[in-house]
């Protein structure tokens, strides 16, 4: 822990020196200016997520393409998330950190950008065969990105990772909403502007926080695979609790549409009501990650988290403990929104968990070599939940 903060926090001693009493100032707007830059990228990345939900199927239908193949198209992002977080980490330390994040918010929007042309595309297996090469491009590109960003956030800010982690996680369900409110691009122009749109936003943000980081380039000789990091105790409990806490977050997402049917709400509202638990997820994890600078046993955070999930989930809907002919709909809102609140507390001080306990294992490699594949190990978990 101790190196980590050396090369985090520490990492520009030796120019605050040389520059004067000022240099802090100065180094700490960058600092900001390079979170803010990240945080923005993030949000358009994930955007590029949800954006093909109200524009791919109708296309992918009006050129012969069956619900199996569009699902298959869909599962490829995830897929590819979980396989190639490794070749990530395996990758990172050839390049500069800086480097490889822009390397990844580029591979992304052209993975975005080019999905929005496979519409011109008249031949089914042509359109079919360049839908999966675009959405693992976008996959790894976002897996690229987010690496480099998990590592630049704990080594620059080593004594606030929860707060810092907390509102950088905080771009990804409002990614997730924004993305298709760009579907109506499509209505002024074409199928392919929300794309080209989606894609492009996240470049400028990128650039700029690549301009800013200066997280110190990986050893190359050094490694630590992902099989060794999860064979340490610690570690090995918080995937599952990730992965727990990641697969009852998202299972709403099949099911909650057909249950709020029996309410015979309109489409509209329905909408809405599928926003509330990202939102409350949003709004939480900033939240979160402060009590964890106040906190410090954060597996306390963690317990309350995880079993206020499954009590919010207990009020959800038509459940043993209503009459069969209860109708209202406002348990259910409450459930939502408690398990999204209650998601950020077991999520947010997960991380911080997994680089102490990966930390306190004297691997004896360096830390910022743990920290790269923590990030790989935390990416693959929370892909195998979704």
């Amino acid at each position: 822990m101790k190196e980590m903060e050396e090369n985090g926090k520490g990492q520009h001693l030796d120019e605050e020196n040389e520059k004067g009493p000022h240099c802090n100032n100065v180094l700490g707007l960058k600092n900001e200016a390079l979170f803010i830059s990240m945080f923005i990228c993030n949000i358009f990345q994930f955007s590029s997520y949800s954006l093909m939900g109200p524009l791919f199927p109708w296309v992918a239908t009006d050129k012969g393409v069956n619900f199996t193949i569009q699902g298959l198209i869909f599962a490829s992002y995830a897929f590819t998330s979980i396989i190639s977080a490794p070749v990530v980490k395996n990758i990172m330390p050839y390049m500069e950190v800086k480097h490889f994040f822009m390397f990844g918010v580029l591979f992304t929007s052209i993975g975005v950008i080019s999905f929005g042309f496979y519409g011109f595309f008249e031949d089914r297996n042509t359109f079919i065969i360049c839908c999966f090469a675009s959405r693992i491009m976008t996959a790894f590109g976002v897996v690229a990105a987010k690496q480099a960003s998990f590592l630049t956030v704990t080594l620059t800010w080593p004594d606030d990772i929860a707060f810092r982690l907390g509102i950088m996680e905080a771009a990804i369900p409002i990614g997730l909403m924004i993305g298709p409110s760009f579907a109506g691009l499509a209505q002024i122009v074409d199928y392919y502007l929300p794309f080209l749109v989606n894609g492009l936003l996240p470049v400028l943000p990128g650039a700029v926080a690549a301009v800013l980081m200066t997280t110190p380039k990986l050893d190359p000789k050094q490694s630590l695979s992902i099989i060794n990091l999860i064979r340490i105790p610690g570690v090995t409990i918080m995937s599952i609790v990730v992965i727990l806490c990641f697969c009852s977050f998202i299972m709403m997402e099949p099911t909650l549409s057909h249950h709020l049917r029996f309410y015979g709400l309109p489409l509209y509202l329905i909408g809405f009501i599928f926003l509330i638990q990202p939102t409350c997820y949003s709004l939480a994890s900033p939240i979160v990650g402060k009590i964890c600078q106040w906190i410090k046993p954060k597996l306390l955070l963690i317990i309350i988290g995880s079993y206020g999930m499954a009590l919010s989930y207990v009020f959800f809907g038509q459940s043993a403990l209503h009459d069969s002919d209860y109708q209202h709909i406002w348990p259910t809102l409450v459930s939502l929104a408690g398990a999204g609140a209650f998601w950020s507390f077991a999520m947010i001080p997960s991380y911080d968990r997994f680089i102490v306990y990966a930390l306190s294992a004297e691997l004896q490699i360096s830390d910022a070599t743990v920290l790269s594949a923590i990030g790989s190990l935390f990416w693959m978990m929370m892909s195998a939940g979704k």
